[in-house]
């Protein structure tokens, strides 16, 4: 329940998800045929990591990333079948599932559902934030103005964008907004000539014009044309890479470099195929959903393929040269500018969409605590002050790691080396070792456990070999 400015207005107990659930008469009616299911999961996987993965091949050699990509692509599939396979041996007991965070509750209690949810909070903000990064990088090409300005520009409209989103949205991708802020510093600032702050600073201003829209649907046809700009962005790069590859590009490029860099190229490659929480609500949308299984599979194939082929060719094109936003490696003419502006203009749209959960979280928090309910809550005014100055906080929370970054690559592989390894991995075996308990056998066992032990160990060390890297690139 929500007051009139599409706050909650009710208080919430230790059992009240930080992600509330839709209930069965809330949910759409229409369901999706396979076409519009195989096209829902390409898109809630393929997003602005994309444009970093020739970057990573670069780092890790063509082979070793090729590997890396093929690998989880494969354990992507598997694991994400393990999460419909747990969902519905729960509903075969009577057990309402329909998020990741129902998963967590139903597995390991309330702590499994916080410990769900704030995962996935955390993954989608930090993509956000990489975001912000990309606009500002891309508009420093552009616009002779330095990072940080860029960045602060954004804030104000993301602040205003972000009281628009109505709490109870349920898992939207609100988690990678640290990635999109990246994504867009990056490319206006290269297109521009602006700095990656410059870049961020001025989106802020037409954040808050935009907060003022009252519902997501009114916001839903920008999350479409992000889809198309990112199509078209790798399109025009991989016509402009195959125009710069020549018989000797070959020579230039290595198929191993180091195995140490094999932590940063599957932090991406992890980054690349996060899609977990979407994962559920498009299996429940799909009409004959005894097919999900291949389709999922079909779909996955063709993203891995298209990985591959993108990676492969950026590497190709500028070898020793690439640049972590594929983009900022493009030509400066007209056709380059106009797709850094618009794929910027479409991260920029989506980025207060992906933050929901973060706002969610923070709006049940503050309303747990005994000093809202008495002096706040009485006040529908005072009440939404606070709401709007906390969301105003995370938003400049945001804003100043996109602006503290030193890159895109080392940023998609730090937040894939921690929460998306955890959502990826760890919490999928979990959730199967404790849903089919006394049901599996030895094998299936042996490989949840594997699963976590190696989710956990690729996140400490993936995350301990990227924060030495950006450790070193600032000395």
């Amino acid at each position: 329940m929500a007051d009139q400015h599409g706050y909650p207005a009710e208080i919430p107990v230790e059992a009240t998800p930080l992600l509330p659930t839709l209930s069965s008469h809330q949910r759409p009616k229409k369901l999706s045929s396979k076409k519009k299911t195989f096209g829902n999961i390409v898109i809630s996987i393929v997003g602005a990591g994309v444009l970093g993965l020739p970057y990573a091949f670069k780092e890790s050699g063509y082979l070793l990333g090729s590997i890396c990509i093929v690998a989880a692509g494969a354990l992507a599939w598997y694991c994400m079948m393990l999460l419909i396979k747990c969902a519905a041996k729960l509903k075969e007991q009577n057990h309402e599932v329909h998020t990741y965070g129902d998963l967590g509750f139903h597995s390991l209690g309330n702590f499994g559902r916080q410990l769900t949810d704030v995962t996935v909070v955390i993954s989608q903000g930090g993509c956000c934030v990489a975001y912000l990064v990309f606009i500002a990088e891309n508009l420093c090409t552009l616009v002779p103005l330095p990072k940080t300005p860029v960045i602060l520009l954004l804030i104000p409209f993301q602040t205003l964008l972000s009281w628009a989103v109505d709490w109870c949205v349920l898992l939207s991708q609100s988690g990678f907004c640290v990635a999109y802020l990246v994504t867009i510093a990056g490319n206006v600032g290269s297109a521009l000539h602006l700095s990656g702050v410059a870049v961020v600073a001025s989106i802020v201003p037409l954040q808050i014009l935009l907060s003022w829209i009252r519902s997501l649907t009114g916001l839903a046809p920008f999350s479409i044309v992000a889809d198309v700009f990112m199509a078209i962005a790798m399109a025009v790069v991989i016509k402009d890479d195959v125009a710069v590859i020549g018989p000797s590009s070959f020579s230039h490029v290595h198929a191993f470099t180091s195995l140490s860099k094999a932590p940063f190229v599957i932090g991406v490659a992890v980054y690349c195929f996060e899609g977990f929480a979407m994962t559920q609500p498009i299996e429940q949308s799909m009409k004959e959903r005894k097919s999900f299984g291949w389709v999922l599979g079909l779909a996955i194939g063709l993203i891995t393929f298209v990985y591959l082929s993108f990676g492969m060719i950026g590497y190709l094109a500028y070898g020793e040269a690439t640049r972590d936003i594929i983009t900022l490696n493009l030509p400066h003419d007209w056709t380059t500018i106009a797709v850094k502006l618009g794929l910027s203009v479409g991260l920029f749209f989506t980025f207060p969409v992906m933050m929901v959960p973060v706002y969610e979280i923070a709006d049940r928090r503050l309303m747990s605590f005994s000093w809202f309910r008495q002096y706040v809550e009485p006040s529908p005014r005072l009440r939404t002050a606070l709401f709007r100055t906390a969301r105003a906080l995370i938003v400049l929370l945001a804003a100043y790691i996109a602006i503290s970054v030193p890159g895109f690559g080392i940023f998609i592989s730090l937040v894939g080396s921690t929460v998306c390894a955890m959502l990826a991995f760890v919490l999928p075996g979990l959730f199967h070792l404790k849903t089919f308990e006394g049901e599996l056998t030895w094998f299936a066992r042996v490989f949840d456990y594997l699963l976590i032990a190696f989710g956990t160990t690729f996140g400490v060390v993936g995350t301990f070999n990227t924060l030495a890297s950006i450790v070193e690139s600032r000395h």
